[in-house]
């Protein structure tokens, strides 16, 4: 991509914002992508807790509540970490419109990078935790320390891929936003 590009895509952005009324969002807008990011790790959590239930069995009823208490907790530790890691992009993102969205380069590389990506930590968490799950009682905690590993990991990768196209433009537009000065130079 030619830093041409990305400060045409940026003018094209801040040209929306500048011209255009936007919704702030929201707590509950900007947490509804994170919710849909972990999907699959809640599922991998239920499935495996369920089958871990069954195959192994808890011998008394506190391993139960163990059982219960371990995946609340390691869920919304995750889902912290998470929304730290996405918090400004939602939040940038959930005020563009839909036309931009898919228009804007810089956009379609942030959700083609996060699929990417989910697709890439759903298929390692796979291979580490379902081993886990069928061979150990507490197997069914490694979705979420997997998880949890990678959520910083995505994190990383996210910050080193999207860093190369810090131009100036960009490093200005940041500053705007977080100012509220969107008006364009």
């Amino acid at each position: 991509m030619k830093r041409s590009d990305v400060q045409k895509d940026i003018g094209f952005i801040l040209d929306e914002l500048k011209e255009n009324d936007y919704e702030i969002p929201n707590f509950r807008g900007i947490y509804s992508p994170i919710n849909s990011f972990l999907k699959p790790l809640y599922w991998m959590v239920l499935v495996s807790s369920v089958f871990s239930f069954f195959y192994h069995g808890p011998r008394e009823a506190w391993l139960i509540w163990m059982m219960i208490v371990c995946n609340s907790a390691g869920l919304l530790v995750i889902n912290f970490f998470m929304f730290i890691v996405m918090y400004n992009p939602n939040r940038l993102l959930l005020c563009l419109s839909d036309k931009v969205k898919s228009e804007s380069i810089l956009c379609n590389k942030w959700y083609d990078l996060t699929l990417k990506y989910r697709k890439i930590m759903v298929v390692i968490s796979l291979i580490i935790s379902v081993p886990l799950t069928i061979l150990t009682d507490l197997g069914y905690t490694a979705f979420l320390w997997s998880w949890f590993v990678m959520v910083f990991c995505f994190g990383v990768m996210l910050n080193v891929t999207f860093s190369q196209y810090l131009t100036p433009e960009i490093i200005d537009l940041i500053k705007k936003i977080r100012g509220g000065n969107i008006v364009r130079d």
